[in-house]
């Protein structure tokens, strides 16, 4: 879900359903259960061809922007994996997201997004939702 009219490696916090913070809490919620933690995992080849870090046809460089792009989309599929497993234990949001990074092997790596999946309480009716962040206000309305 790419917000309209952004750069391309910005997302909305809302993944597969579910509320994404790195903070500890979220601002007039607290929280009712928690579920436990749930990470996801994106795994990667060293290969340069492989991964498009390098050009096939030419054997140079991709651009810094391309190679970007590639990582960036790294990490959010592990977003994307560990949301989605947030979702199967039916939380609504996941908080102290972090990022952890390691070789596997002398070929591969893994890229994992961790955090703790909880239920919030209801959101305040009391905010306007255009008053909202974004993020939150999408969050929200589907509630």
């Amino acid at each position: 879900m790419t917000a309209p009219n952004t750069a391309p490696n910005h997302r909305l916090s809302l993944r597969n359903g579910v509320l994404v913070v790195t903070t500890d809490v979220v601002h007039g919620r607290t929280v009712q259960h928690v579920l436990g933690q749930v990470l996801g995992i994106a795994a990667r080849s060293k290969n340069p061809y492989g991964e498009g870090f390098v050009n096939l046809r030419t054997g140079g460089s991709n651009g810094a922007e391309v190679r970007r792009d590639l990582l960036v989309a790294c990490r959010w599929e592990a977003v994307d994996d560990m949301t989605a497993a947030a979702a199967q234990f039916g939380a609504d949001a996941v908080i102290a997201m972090r990022f952890d990074h390691r070789q596997v092997t002398e070929s591969w790596f893994e890229v994992c997004a961790y955090g703790t999946a909880v239920i919030l309480t209801p959101p305040p009716t009391d905010i306007p939702v255009a008053r909202r962040a974004p993020a939150y206000a999408e969050a929200t309305r589907r509630q």
